[in-house]
């Protein structure tokens, strides 16, 4: 009896050392989640204070789809939000554009020559031109924006072609501006056919023949981060009066947009108001102790044998509208 009571004693602690090892990984698995989810979201922070850049402003370089629906061979985001940030390229030089002729932007040769001489850099091969296949910008002098698929180049006089049908509108209906050439990254989870979820880029910038199209290409994705099972982004604004500041009063009446569930931005908010932006992510790990989550303005998220974490956070944007007396 003695032995049988030992014996039962024994596999009564080797099941609890087993249960208590388990709880153990468990609990590491979930720390190990929740510093993850952190250096993801200031990862993602960083990259979306690149936004415009002179002389684009955030309230031109950034597009948040809420809720975004399928477009571009993207899937519908099922709830989750889709972010497209244009970046200028600093390699590139600004050239300001003064008419158009047929398919052709007229290019102001400027003292130095740069504009002319960039565009001409490779010589008479005018196709091999560093602008050929270019995503570009036109920020006209009325402040609008159009986008821009460059073509061949010349000088003499020094032109840039955006040929109609080509991703380009009408270019005689375009007029005077700023030429940027500028890089669009476009950021959202999508779910694999395991089923699993992970955040990704698309990148629409010319390489290995491929033109910058506005064309999803497998070779134009990358990997951001494996297990997100949400995105969400969220737009801080300063309202009206302007008194310097987004307060966030996790409603639907303060200064940000997205950051509750129904929000919407208000009619009287202009594009740049925008002072601030923030996201919100949720990233999973199974577990033996699953988890629900929910972020922002986003769904609950809730999948089978999974424990999910969330973290959010807001910076200021760069590159803000400045106005001097």
């Amino acid at each position: 009896m003695a032995m049988a009571i030992a014996g039962i004693i024994a596999l009564a602690a080797i099941g609890a050392g087993m249960f208590l090892n388990r709880t153990m990984v468990d609990t590491r698995k979930r720390a190990v989640l929740w510093d993850e989810a952190k250096r993801l979201e200031e990862a993602m922070l960083s990259q979306l204070q690149e936004a415009g850049g002179d002389p684009l402003r955030p309230h031109q370089a950034i597009l948040v789809e809420n809720d975004c629906a399928a477009r571009d061979n993207m899937p519908d985001c099922d709830g989750a939000d889709r972010i497209t940030v244009t970046r200028v390229k600093a390699d590139f030089p600004v050239c300001e554009v003064t008419g158009s002729s047929g398919a052709n932007l007229q290019v102001e040769v400027d003292g130095a020559g740069k504009c002319c001489l960039f565009l001409d850099a490779l010589g008479a091969d005018v196709a091999e031109s560093p602008w050929e296949r270019q995503a570009a910008l036109l920020v006209k002098t009325d402040g609008t924006v159009e986008s821009l698929n460059l073509h061949e180049t010349s000088v003499g006089p020094c032109t840039v072609n955006a040929p109609k049908g080509q991703g380009n509108p009408g270019v005689p209906a375009l007029g005077a501006g700023t030429l940027v050439a500028v890089e669009m990254v476009t950021v959202y989870p999508l779910q694999q056919a395991s089923g699993d979820f992970q955040l990704v880029q698309w990148i629409d910038a010319p390489q290995a023949g491929v033109e910058a199209n506005g064309v999803v290409d497998p070779a134009e994705m990358l990997l951001v981060a494996d297990r997100v099972y949400d995105f969400q982004v969220t737009l801080g604004f300063d309202g009206n009066p302007e008194d310097g500041e987004a307060i966030d009063l996790g409603s639907a009446s303060d200064e940000w947009f997205g950051n509750v569930a129904g929000d919407v931005l208000p009619a009287a908010i202009t594009n740049d108001q925008l002072r601030m932006i923030g996201v919100g992510i949720v990233v999973g790990v199974p577990s033996a102790r699953p988890r629900s989550a929910q972020v922002l303005d986003g769904p609950v998220r809730n999948t089978a044998g999974i424990y999910m974490a969330t973290t959010r956070g807001a910076v200021m944007m760069r590159n803000l509208n400045i106005a001097l007396p």
